[in-house]
């Protein structure tokens, strides 16, 4: 290692020290992938400076990328763009970037922290969340060779219900969640380009024990609700006469009266008992509202459809005078009880209960008679018999299918299956009504399944697989999580009907492992050779196991025996370090990975991705074991190789001296038997 000390005096517009860039990264101007990657991390370009040696594969440009500081301003430089903002921060103005070398000047950007009182920021800033726009104009700091552009000024509105802050109006921004508009007018701190007046409101959060006014179009915040219609001249938004406001407030209680028209203006928890047309609602009714009782509530249809809280069954319809609309305007609502309850359609069966008989009642409309029916409540694992044009109840499967005068067709015998894994339950219905976690070791005719309207009897037996060894499985089953393809069995030594049969297995511990092809990668292994014999049939199948946490381990390049070129997946973390002709390999190509060094560089060989946590250092180098493909070396992010010298990470202008003598380290690293590293930045006095 080389140190290189000299002196270094600032004047107004020379460089400072970044005081809390704790490590910066340096990348080459042509290196897309990486910029982009660092961009999603959030980090912005803070430093340009010229690529020497050719280290930058014919690009001269070399970019320093970093976090935005914790406090006070950062610069921001061409290519990152208001689009690369980070989350939290603005647009201060305009400025040009450091000079470095022959690069000369160039655009970009000064970011901070926007204060919650108020800041001035330039009008293609994102605006933080929570912020509204209290003032729009031309601002100097916003200039770019010497023309003045727009900006705003942005702040925190006033969270003291009550309280009014104004605000210029869309399309700056909305009103804040929470909050309401209390008037419209037309203001001169929201000035349009043109230099008319813009538009602005006042908002304000509503107060949670009284009533609050507010123009038309203001959201009304959950929890509250309209409860009269007023005039005001406050709300009249650019015309002579009054607008149109409203009082709402708070509803809390059981029961409330509120103004409304649909049901966006019903508060949540709430049913309409009564509604009405009222002077004080203006050009909305005026509504009773209640909470749900378990015990039940009969209650009015809102646009003419009923609305049935979650759990809760509708008993009855019927005609009333208090509730609007016509025919079976109201209805009885109640949380089901005791050994059965009556129903009428359109309710939901809540979790836990099943249709058990259907029918007609004139207790289900206004005249003559409805579609109704009968629940039952399913507790504990069966046998209950349910009525077959039912939801299945979930976790449940069909035993037997019987004939039965109480239901429009079938009556089911249904049961949850048996959760001893390898012990069979017989299955009657669609193999998609299969539960999570069981799997059809059969499939054949059985009477038991057949149906009085025509079900062929086609039945299944179905258990949970074993997790200490091989279960026969068919291949209309589902395999579930964890379990892979192990093997094959023909379809003439099979209980799948015509159809072969799979064997699956948990994968336990480092391997190796044999896996059919049909059943993919298991996660956390690779593909280490092709696995000979017929124990997977016509579809082959591969030796897998968990890649080596320390030194290297030999994978295959591609993973499927039919010769696809399908790229076989690389373990997560890993980089390929050298290639190998090797017949246990499709195609012959096989790779080693490894885990990249955590604290240096690492030889990696061209075609593969970069293992998340590390970066190209933008230098091609041709590594034996890369063969004709050749390489490059990667390091760790934030690793002290990757990073370019602190001051030129950031200019100030308003620092007149520097620290004396600062110290650059020209760093010179080994790597594969002398070839040279030159990830790091050389600054000027360094060779």
């Amino acid at each position: 290692m080389i140190r290189i000390a000299f002196l270094w005096t600032m004047t107004v517009g020379c460089f400072l020290f970044s005081s809390d860039t704790l490590s910066a990264t340096s990348v080459c101007g042509n290196d897309h992938t990486s910029i982009n990657n660092l961009h999603a991390q959030g980090q912005i370009v803070t430093g340009r400076s010229q690529a020497f040696g050719g280290s930058c594969n014919g690009s001269s440009l070399r970019l320093t990328f970093d976090f935005p500081r914790s406090s006070g301003t950062t610069r921001m430089c061409f290519p990152s763009t208001a689009a690369n903002v980070p989350e939290g921060l603005v647009i201060t103005g305009y400025s040009a970037c450091p000079r470095a070398s022959s690069i000369g000047n160039v655009a970009g950007y000064t970011l901070g922290y926007p204060r919650s009182s108020g800041s001035s920021i330039c009008s293609n800033s994102p605006i933080p969340e929570g912020y509204i726009v209290t003032q729009t104009g031309a601002f100097k700091t916003c200039s770019s060779q010497g023309t003045t552009r727009s900006g705003m000024t942005v702040a925190v509105p006033s969270t003291t219900p009550g309280r009014s802050t104004t605000k210029c109006s869309p399309p700056f921004h909305d009103v804040p969640a929470g909050f309401v508009t209390t008037s419209y007018s037309s203001s001169s701190a929201c000035r349009q380009s043109n230099g008319s007046l813009g538009s602005s409101s006042s908002i304000t959060v509503p107060s949670p024990t009284r009533n609050t006014f507010v123009c038309s179009g203001s959201p009304v915040p959950p929890g509250f609700s309209y409860t009269s219609q007023v005039s005001s001249t406050a709300c009249r938004s650019g015309s002579f006469g009054p607008g149109t406001g409203y009082i709402i407030g708070p509803v809390t209680g059981q029961t409330a009266t509120i103004c409304a028209t649909n049901s966006s203006h019903l508060p949540a928890g709430y049913l309409v008992t009564s509604q009405a047309a009222s002077s004080i609602c203006g050009s909305f009714n005026q509504w009773q509202i209640s909470r749900p009782v378990t015990s039940g509530i009969t209650v009015c249809t809102v646009g003419g459809s009923p609305i049935v809280p979650a759990g809760y069954v509708i008993t009855s319809r019927s005609r009333r005078s208090s509730c609007t609309g016509s025919g079976a305007n109201s209805y009885h609502v109640k949380v089901p009880s005791g050994s059965s309850q009556f129903i009428c359609q359109g309710s939901a069966i809540p979790a836990g209960w099943a249709v058990r008989s259907t029918g007609t009642s004139t207790a289900c409309v206004a005249t003559g008679s409805g579609n109704s029916a009968t629940i039952v409540p399913l507790s504990g694992d069966g046998p209950f018999y349910v009525c077959a044009n039912t939801t299945l109840p979930a976790g449940f499967v069909i035993t037997h299918i019987i004939s039965s005068w109480s239901c429009s067709s079938d009556t089911w015998v249904v049961q949850k299956p048996n959760p001893t894994r390898g012990v069979t339950t017989v299955h009657c219905g669609l193999h998609s009504q299969i539960p999570t976690g069981f799997v059809i070791t059969a499939q054949r005719q059985l009477s038991q399944c057949r149906s009085a309207v025509g079900s062929s009897g086609l039945g299944f037996d179905i258990t949970q697989p074993i997790t200490t060894g091989e279960t026969t499985v068919c291949p209309i089953s589902v395999i579930p999580e964890g379990f892979v393809i192990t093997g094959t069995v023909s379809a003439g030594n099979s209980s799948c009907g015509n159809s072969a049969a799979y064997k699956i297995a948990v994968l336990s511990g480092p391997g190796p492992f044999e896996v059919c092809n049909i059943s993919g990668l298991p996660q956390g292994y690779v593909v280490t050779s092709v696995l000979s014999g017929d124990r997977c049939g016509a579809h082959g199948g591969h030796v897998v196991q968990q890649p080596a946490s320390t030194g290297e381990t030999r994978i295959c390049r591609y993973g499927r025996q039919d010769f696809s070129v399908t790229d076989a997946p690389i373990a997560s973390g890993y980089a390929v370090v050298g290639v190998i002709q090797t017949s246990s390999c499709p195609l012959s190509n096989g790779l080693f990975i490894s885990l990249p060094n955590p604290d240096s560089a690492t030889v990696m060989c061209n075609g593969f991705d970069v293992p998340d946590g590390y970066i190209r250092s933008g230098l091609s180098i041709n590594p034996p074991r890369c063969g004709a493909i050749g390489g490059y070396t990667i390091l760790p992010l934030n690793s002290s190789q990757a990073v370019v010298p602190t001051p030129f990470i950031d200019a100030e202008s308003d620092v007149t001296t520097a620290p004396n003598a600062p110290v650059i380290e020209c760093v010179v690293q080994g790597v594969n038997g002398g070839l040279i590293s030159q990830a790091t930045t050389n600054p000027s006095g360094c060779h």
